[in-house]
């Protein structure tokens, strides 16, 4: 299976392709694929099997029914201890910044 890769290395995913023709609608053979870089902006272009498509597409659809499902879980309210320790962890971040802003 082929995979989409920028030339800055991010993978692109098909939330990133912009347009895509088929070449060859006789034969349903290559797409012509343009995209545009998540990461850097760039955009591109590529050449692809129709099959190939397909399942880098189906792929992509099965990974983000695992990321909703996960998501979706019934989650269990906050707890006491929980929200302290977010409350700590925000005065921490608070002094560090407030920290390096006296050194420079």
């Amino acid at each position: 299976m082929s995979t989409i890769k920028c030339s800055c290395g991010e993978y692109i995913n098909k939330y990133n392709i912009t347009d895509y023709y088929d070449l060859d609608p006789v034969n349903q053979g290559v797409l012509h694929l343009k995209y545009r870089c998540p990461r850097c902006r760039r955009s591109s272009e590529r050449f692809m099997s129709k099959k190939s498509w397909e399942i880098y597409t189906n792929k992509q659809s099965r990974e983000v029914n695992k990321v909703n499902q996960i998501s979706n879980k019934k989650l269990e309210p906050i707890s006491d201890k929980e929200y302290d320790s977010f409350k700590k962890s925000l005065r921490k971040i608070k002094l560090s910044s407030e920290l390096s802003k006296t050194d420079n």
